[in-house]
């Protein structure tokens, strides 16, 4: 409750004066390192989408997995609740430096004992927020608003990364069993044209021998691809906050496939969505508020105290009497470090190392970022290159089936034959879809490199 006291305009102007001139000035983040020359997409590429770089692979399911984690995930709804926490700490900075008034009330007795008091007051404490400490004490308050803001959205980063990297995974191990079932049915027939051959004397014995392994070693591996599809959907049941198997993730379907895009280089500015960017922003923050608070402790703190007590005598009857008494008081509280001066002042030398500190994390962060985004590019431009070769080998060993196809309808290849062009084209397809899949992994490193997530509520569209 605030207190009737107004100062006059002389000492409002002093106190500001006295408050701006030792405030603490918030340092400049150093621009050295960041990749300033780093020229922009050209104009032929789509821009990359850090908002929504998922909808690139237009497929409506794992579209609404993402909208489902970002609602329903646990970790998220734990960094929701954390920025709310920090969001109320900061607006109650301000009332740390208005007056506040309290109530007491206490039974007293006289030295020799021979009366006793009721005692009722009133007491109110102001103290000022002089030498930038309220500048500072927001900035500390403003900074743990931004690491809860910033770890929020580096889990949503993350989030939304492991959601599409093992929606991927699931898919491309439906794909890879699909096809290695494909490849046993016609391992099996091998199996039986080779038996019937050595039955007849055609063949020799040990000519089945490497067939039959083959084919034991792939009916082996069938239940670990099996494994490999339920694990997924059960990391993408946990990403989801549910505590069941959506079961219809079971049922196969087609490996995503990005639409074209192409991108060799970035602009700067997309690094600012990095949250350890933001984070290491913070850090900086709350470095500069605790120097400033340091800086404010070594200069006097003054506190304006006032007190309104009610006396009455208890022992003489002071209903029937009316000895009641009141007694105010006003007088501002000063505390002036003398001795210990040295220890603050130490204090602030400390906190001026520590924002050094900081300043210097700020920029390994940018140099980690720049280096873990051109990492992200390269991968990804091999794995398109890897893509491109097995689909042109694909290509070639459709072409060579075809031709086999051919010399058998003509009398000149056996069945054999064509079986074996058959697996090798089905094993090519097992080595195009691990490839499509290492392409895609390297799509979801590169945006999670450049922290691509949707925002929060208010916090863009």
């Amino acid at each position: 409750m605030p207190l009737p006291f107004r100062p006059t305009l002389a000492m409002t102007a002093l106190l500001c004066a006295l408050g701006g001139c030792t405030s603490t000035p918030m340092p400049t983040l150093p621009q050295a390192g960041l990749p300033g020359n780093w020229p922009a997409t050209a104009a032929a590429a789509p821009a990359p989408d850090l908002r929504h770089w998922w909808l690139q692979f237009s497929d409506p399911i794992l579209n609404g997995l993402v909208e489902r984690a970002l609602t329903d995930n646990l970790s998220l709804a734990q960094a929701r609740l954390r920025i709310q926490q920090e969001r109320v700490l900061l607006g109650t900075v301000d009332s740390n430096f208005l007056p506040e008034l309290h109530a007491s009330s206490a039974g007293v007795q006289s030295a020799d004992g021979a009366d006793s008091f009721f005692q009722f007051g009133l007491d109110a404490t102001w103290e000022l927020p002089l030498f930038g400490r309220k500048q500072a004490s927001t900035r500390i308050a403003q900074a743990g608003l931004d690491s809860a803001t910033s770890d929020g959205q580096a889990i949503r980063v993350s989030i939304v990364a492991e959601v599409v990297r093992t929606y991927v995974e699931l898919r491309t191990a439906q794909q890879q069993l699909a096809v290695q079932q494909q490849v046993q049915v016609l391992e099996e027939e091998r199996v039986r044209l080779l038996g019937e051959r050595v039955r007849l004397g055609l063949s020799a014995a040990s000519e089945l021998v490497p067939v039959q392994a083959t084919l034991d070693a792939d009916r082996a591996a069938l239940p670990q691809r099996q494994q490999d599809i339920e694990q997924a959907a059960w990391r993408l049941a946990v990403l989801l906050g549910q505590p069941t198997l959506d079961t219809s993730l079971l049922n196969t379907a087609a490996q995503p496939v990005l639409a074209p895009f192409a991108f060799n280089a970035l602009p700067a500015d997309l690094l600012r969505t990095r949250p350890e960017i933001r984070s290491a922003e913070a850090a900086v923050l709350q470095a500069a508020g605790d120097l400033g608070v340091a800086r404010a402790d070594i200069y006097p703190n003054v506190t304006i105290g006032g007190a309104y007590i009610f006396s009455a005598n208890i022992t003489q009857n002071f209903i029937r009497d009316g000895d009641f008494h009141g007694t105010p008081s006003l007088a501002p509280d000063i505390d002036l470090p003398l001795f210990d001066w040295g220890r603050r002042r130490a204090l602030v030398h400390a906190h001026e190392l520590a924002l050094d500190a900081a300043l210097t994390g700020y920029r390994q962060a940018v140099l980690e970022a720049i280096s873990e985004v051109q990492q992200a590019l390269a991968a990804l431009n091999g794995q398109q290159a890897r893509v491109q070769q097995e689909q042109v080998a694909l290509h070639t060993a459709a072409h060579s089936l075809d031709a086999s196809q051919g010399m058998r309808h003509l009398g000149l290849a056996s069945q054999l034959d064509t079986l074996a062009e058959q697996q090798h084209q089905a094993e090519l397809q097992l080595e195009l879809a691990e490839a499509q899949a290492g392409h895609d992994l390297a799509y979801i490193a590169l945006y999670k490199a450049l922290g691509g997530a949707a925002l929060p509520a208010g916090e863009g569209s």
